[in-house]
């Protein structure tokens, strides 16, 4: 895709749509409706929870399917998905700043 072909409004209504299904499943870890007590540290020695993986996985496939011809980095993974000869990327974090949730 190029950036010209780009559409700001079809963007925005697949982010909304992913990222409702990603913050329905934060809020649940949050208010204590998902137990999620293992945690990793990564290499740049941040915190990365059970939460953060399930959200970036609930928001994934609408974000690719919605937009098929974007480039999708994601947080939670080394490997971009999507249309990796386009211009357009776009970067999966739905859950930035994990630890709260080890308090």
């Amino acid at each position: 895709m190029k950036a010209s072909e780009f559409s700001a409004n079809k963007f925005l209504e697949v982010s909304q749509e992913a990222l409702s299904k990603s913050a329905a499943h934060i809020r649940k870890a949050m208010l204590g409706y998902v137990d999620a007590p293992e945690y990793k540290k990564k290499d740049d020695k941040s915190i990365l929870t059970p939460t953060d993986v399930i959200s970036q996985n609930l928001a994934r496939p609408v974000i690719l399917n919605g937009l098929p011809d974007i480039r999708l980095a994601q947080e939670e993974s080394d490997k971009d998905l999507g249309n990796l000869e386009s211009d357009v990327y776009g970067y999966l974090d739905p859950l930035d700043g994990s630890r709260p949730f080890l308090m």
